[in-house]
């Protein structure tokens, strides 16, 4: 058995899952996570998640499935994953809907701050977040967490100082880890890469500013109208019901809260460019 936390949510496991946080003591956690014993019989059809009433069922590429409460996550494995890619999958949207049930909210994104002042680099599968948020750890700042960016009493919560990235990029770095795993069947190539503890935010963050990556030919920041920043917002938020009153107020809350901006990074240039043009605004959001 495994222990970990997030929070003030303990866990315990059966499968081992290197990406979280470890507890210090092996008390009986409130949330379980297993391997399943018998198949889960769900019709995804074109479907990848299904909502039911008490739960959520999410099928991976690969075909595992895992069935989502606000108490456990049970994971039927398919023949070809390894337990490592278990993990993994599960760290991602199954671990970011069990977090949601449990009344946490939750973007998919990543994170790095400054003192207590935190900035959140969200958008879809690819925008290149990853890349940012190692490049913005790599020029001082800290690393707080990867792919999820969840908020308990308005703080980001940094619970995964794992950060994704290609060897060629990541070596070019000055960052030094002593722990690494491969992404299997990655199309980009990618390895998880264990960020050393001196470059990890150890303190409760407040998120101060958003940015929303879009790939363009001109290098721009321009900031975003509060409606604009809500309805990005809840484009990337974990939601069980789009119209419950108290999903739309949430994500009201933190619209209103932070600064948004679209980053128009310039593919033509290179990635170091891109990141010191981002970083001279982050040193004077998160300094004021």
């Amino acid at each position: 058995m495994f222990f970990y936390e997030i929070g003030n949510l303990s866990i315990d496991s059966t499968i081992c899952i290197p990406y979280l946080n470890k507890r210090d003591k092996p008390d009986t956690g409130r949330i379980k996570i297993s391997l399943s014993t018998s198949s889960i019989d769900k019709k995804f059809e074109d479907k990848r998640t299904i909502f039911s009433k008490d739960c959520i069922f999410y099928k991976s590429k690969t075909g595992s499935v895992y069935k989502i409460s606000k108490n456990e996550i049970s994971i039927c494995p398919a023949s070809a994953d390894s337990p490592n890619e278990l993990s993994r999958i599960l760290i991602g949207l199954p671990l970011g809907y069990l977090l949601k049930l449990n009344g946490l909210n939750v973007l998919h994104g990543c994170c790095v701050s400054k003192g207590n002042k935190a900035a959140c680099i969200i958008g879809k599968s690819g925008a290149g977040k990853s890349t940012m948020a190692l490049g913005l750890t790599n020029l001082g700042l800290d690393f707080v967490t990867e792919d999820l960016c969840v908020f308990q009493n308005k703080k980001i919560l940094g619970f995964n100082p794992w950060a994704k990235s290609s060897e060629a990029n990541f070596i070019k770095s000055s960052i030094k880890s002593t722990e690494n795993i491969p992404i299997e069947n990655d199309a980009r190539e990618r390895i998880f890469y264990k960020i050393p503890d001196n470059k990890v935010c150890t303190i409760s963050s407040m998120p101060k500013i958003f940015y929303f990556p879009i790939q363009n030919k001109n290098r721009s920041l321009i900031k975003m109208k509060k409606i604009e920043a809500f309805k990005k917002i809840f484009a990337y938020s974990y939601r069980i019901e789009n119209q419950a009153s108290n999903e739309l107020e949430n994500i009201t809350e933190i619209a209103k809260e932070v600064e948004c901006y679209s980053f128009y990074r310039d593919i033509n240039s290179p990635v170091e460019d891109n990141l010191s043009f981002i970083m001279q605004h982050l040193q004077k959001e998160l300094s004021s």
